[in-house]
């Protein structure tokens, strides 16, 4: 488990530091703020692991009903960590800077924020597994990771955000009734896919170092 820890630790801290070299060198050469907001994104990119981690020390030290509320509180923020991915709407040829160098900075942003939602379902995994029937758990995780992919489209076509939830439900039921089925149904698959592939991929890798 520690391992587990530090391994996602030192990733998501490598892939945010390259990011910030990056964009900083993009301010440096260009002398524009373009793309700034990808730090906020980052942040919250952050966010799903940070409460994995803590749901599990919940859990650990009894405290269930703590537990539960970080588990929802997990569910409602993991669409920020592959949201990512979607910035790439913003790509551009822009003055001062070539176009291969913005790929590298919001292609780093995006693997980073999938690296944060896989390695934060790892960690639910595993801190759901000691007590919970693992049918329960995979069939959990395929849930959340579905329900991921949907929330990203939310946030990107309807602009809504994990804080709507607890703010604004309603409003978040309605558009979710009226969202467009097509593009929402793409977009699900395609953001579910890439987030679940990248798990898979951590999952295979932490098994391979257990066995």
């Amino acid at each position: 488990m520690r391992r587990l820890t530090s391994h996602g630790l030192s990733s998501l801290v490598l892939g945010s530091a390259l990011w910030c070299a990056l964009y900083g060198a993009r301010v440096f050469t260009s002398g524009r703020f373009i793309y700034g907001f990808l730090l906020w994104n980052l942040f919250l990119a952050w966010v799903p692991w940070v409460l994995a981690l803590a749901a599990d020390s919940a859990l650990r030290r009894g405290w269930r009903v703590v537990a539960v509320g970080l588990v929802a509180g997990w569910i409602a923020f993991l669409p920020n960590a592959p949201y990512v991915l979607t910035d790439f709407l913003h790509l551009r040829s822009r003055a001062g800077v070539p176009l291969w160098f913005d790929v590298l900075l919001l292609g780093t942003a995006s693997l980073t924020g999938l690296l944060a939602g896989a390695f934060s379902l790892r960690r639910m995994e595993d801190a759901l597994d000691e007590r919970l029937p693992t049918w329960l758990v995979r069939g959990g995780l395929a849930l959340a990771i579905v329900a991921a992919g949907f929330g990203i489209y939310l946030g990107r076509f309807e602009r809504l955000n994990s804080w709507d939830l607890v703010l604004h439900p309603l409003e978040v039921l309605a558009r979710v009734l009226e969202a467009p089925g097509r593009r929402a149904l793409v977009v699900t698959v395609a953001c579910a896919g890439l987030l679940g592939t990248t798990y898979l991929a951590v999952r295979e890798r932490r098994s391979e170092a257990n066995a």
